[in-house]
């Protein structure tokens, strides 16, 4: 991400470790999961290279593959604005047009030299995209579908993740499920149906709430019928907005988990 530390000057003057760098390309690490025996003619054990890409942030990922010829494609989501405003610089007045943060694919071609200049992405889905989640089955292997949460009103006072997406992208065909009016959401995690599902099919499990109920919901969705939950479970209370969580299934069903 476009980010530099500050000088100690700065950081005992009160200023943050990290500033935000406005215009500075950003840089993708690509590094073999196995460093010392690397896949590839030319790349040397403990190796790992740096390819550019243009100004813009990317948080979080969806997927990633290798193809035939040592081409690697990475998902993500890449946002044209700094969401972390507190490094910015004072004079820092944001992008030219729209806020963006479009679905992206990557193609790194893995026998260019460190330094390379990634070629442009593929747009798969615009708008304003985070908290990407996939059938984590196929890590490391193509795929097709993944859900994020979208932000549809960004001009709005205070902008909120207030919907869910299941993109097809191979087809384009997309599902939305928007919780409320006035709802917003946290971070998806998604359920396998079963060991031998097909790919993506289960369900999410989330949470939401919104202003005019004091109260949170935890909202389980079928991700082949986005048009209702499957069950709302109502909290009486209302939780801070939380990221990161995944559904991992008893290994041994037919025992308790331990407390």
């Amino acid at each position: 991400m476009p980010f530099a530390v500050n000088s100690d000057e700065v950081m005992k003057a009160g200023g943050d470790y990290w500033r935000f760098v406005p215009d500075q390309p950003s840089e993708l690490l690509i590094s073999p999961r196995t460093s010392d025996l690397p896949n590839h003619p030319g790349w040397k054990p403990g190796e790992f290279r740096k390819y550019t890409m243009p100004h813009g942030l990317v948080i979080r990922t969806g997927n990633a593959w290798e193809e035939e010829g040592g081409i690697l494609k990475l998902e993500s989501h890449f946002i044209s604005f700094n969401l972390f405003y507190s490094f910015n610089p004072a004079d820092y007045k944001g992008p030219q047009g729209p806020p963006s943060g479009d679905w992206k694919r990557w193609t790194v071609d893995l026998s260019k030299p460190d330094g390379t200049a990634l070629p442009p992405p593929e747009t798969l889905l615009s708008g304003i995209f985070d908290f990407p989640i996939f059938d984590e089955r196929l890590t490391g292997r193509k795929s097709r579908v993944v859900y994020l949460g979208q932000m549809t009103k960004p001009e709005s006072e205070r902008p909120e993740f207030d919907a869910v997406v299941r993109l097809d992208t191979e087809t384009g065909e997309k599902l939305i499920f928007s919780p409320s009016e006035d709802g917003r959401f946290a971070e998806p995690a998604y359920i396998p149906r079963g060991p031998d599902c097909e790919e993506g099919d289960g369900w999410l499990i989330f949470y939401t709430d919104r202003p005019s109920a004091l109260k949170g919901e935890l909202i389980i969705l079928d991700t082949k019928d986005f048009t209702k939950p499957v069950a709302i479970a109502q909290l009486p209370f209302v939780l801070r907005n939380q990221v990161h969580g995944n559904w991992v299934p008893n290994p041994h069903p037919e025992r308790s988990l331990p407390h």
